[in-house]
C-alpha cells in the first residue's frame, strides 16, 4: 500500500510551480528564475500526463513573463534616474521611483500567483490570465515513431 501513494511532482505539476519561488534564493534568484523553469519544462515535455505538461508550460510562461516585466521596469527606472541626474530635470526622478515601486509590485504579484499555482495545480491546470505564452503546447512524440534509429514503424 505504501507504494501506491502518488508523488505530487509526478502527477500534478506542483513542482514546476514551486520553481517560481526561485527569486527568493539570495544572489542567484534572478538567474534561477530565468533558467530553472525552462529546464523543468523540457523535462516535463516527455511526461505522459497532460496535467503535468500543461502546468509546467504555464509555470514557465508565468516565470518568464514576470522576469521580463520586472527587469524591464527596473532597467527603465535606472535609465530615467540617470537622465534626471545628468540633465537635472525636475520631477523625472519621481517617475523613476514610481517605476521601481511597480517593479517591486510585480515581484509581490509573482509570489502570490506562484503560491496560488502551487495550491491549484494539484487538482487542475492553472493558467494565469496575464502570462505571455512564450512556450507553446507540444504533444509528446508517440513511442512507436522511433525504434533504435531505424525507420519509423507504423
Amino acid at each position: 500500500m505504501m507504494n501506491e501513494q502518488r508523488k505530487p511532482e509526478q502527477d500534478s505539476g506542483q513542482a514546476y510551480w514551486v520553481a517560481g519561488l526561485s527569486p527568493l534564493v539570495p544572489y542567484l534568484g534572478g538567474v534561477l528564475q530565468l533558467v530553472l523553469p525552462a529546464i523543468l519544462l523540457q523535462q516535463a515535455r516527455s511526461s505522459p500526463s497532460r496535467l503535468v505538461r500543461e502546468n509546467a508550460r504555464w509555470a514557465a510562461n508565468w516565470n518568464l513573463t514576470c522576469f521580463v516585466l520586472t527587469h524591464s521596469l527596473a532597467a527603465l527606472c535606472v535609465v530615467i534616474a540617470v537622465i534626471s541626474f545628468v540633465f537635472e530635470i525636475d520631477g523625472l526622478f519621481t517617475r523613476a521611483i514610481i517605476l521601481m515601486c511597480l517593479a517591486c509590485l510585480t515581484v509581490v504579484v509573482h509570489l502570490v500567483v506562484t503560491t496560488i499555482g502551487i495550491i491549484v495545480s494539484g487538482r487542475r491546470v492553472f493558467r494565469p490570465v496575464i502570462a505571455i505564452p512564450f512556450f507553446r503546447e507540444v504533444e509528446p512524440a508517440p513511442e512507436w515513431v522511433f525504434d533504435s534509429g531505424r525507420a519509423p514503424l507504423r
